[in-house]
């Protein structure tokens, strides 16, 4: 292509440009240190592969039932909606579980004058557990420990949350979150005040709850 490339091995060999005739770059890539590799296509495997473009968009189109020149917007106002609609229901979760939080608060145990909430909570993901969780703690004015565990969609999720009253007398979020996640073969972390973690065997999440009566005790010394 006149002064601006050079020839290499690895391709077919042309006696001028005009002979590949139409021409679509598919991909590039780093294939090693200082070395790129492109992949494309020429001839008529570019109208084969513009005709095969067309047809999945037709069939896109027609699914969303939509005409081809708007179906970019469709599916755009499709994912906003269907993102909306998963807010809402997770707001919706999210107040049914505040509906519990008394009863959640009323069958505490109490340990070293540390109110220890532990429950396992249905079809809630990460962000519903911290919203329970927050109306927990704003709610006790004493010690707390709040640890909640949750599965949804094969993700299974836990949470810890003490105040200052609980972190002045040795409880630790992160450590408690390290310990039970490791019970239901996962793993997680974070601050004395609020940790995350998750686990892979939805069979052992009560068992983890169940421990956390006693990692609070050794925590406190109790």
């Amino acid at each position: 292509m006149g002064d601006y490339s050079m020839e290499f091995c690895g391709g077919t060999h042309l006696t001028n440009t005009a002979q590949a005739g139409r021409f679509k770059l598919l991909s590039e890539s780093g294939v090693a240190a200082g070395t790129r590799r492109i992949e494309a296509i020429t001839g008529i495997e570019v109208l084969n592969y513009i005709n095969a473009k067309d047809m999945i968009i037709a069939n896109i189109a027609d699914t969303l039932k939509s005409n081809i020149t708007d179906v970019e917007n469709k599916a755009k106002n499709l994912v906003l909606e269907l993102k909306n609609a998963e807010k809402t229901i997770s707001d919706l979760k999210a107040q049914n579980a505040g509906g519990a939080v008394d009863n959640l608060i009323a069958e505490a145990k109490e340990i070293g004058g540390i109110k220890v909430i532990a429950s396992k909570l249905d079809d809630m993901a990460m962000d519903e557990l911290s919203i329970v969780g927050d109306k927990i703690k704003d709610k006790l004015a004493c010690g707390a420990v709040i640890v909640l565990a949750s599965s949804k969609d094969d993700k299974i999720s836990f949470l810890a949350m003490t105040n200052k009253d609980g972190i002045d007398k040795g409880v630790h979020s992160g450590k408690i979150i390290k310990e039970v996640t490791a019970i239901a073969g996962g793993n997680g972390g974070g601050k004395p005040d609020t940790a995350r973690g998750a686990g892979k065997d939805a069979s052992k999440i009560s068992d983890a709850i169940d421990a956390v009566l006693d990692i609070v005790k050794t925590q406190i010394g109790e």
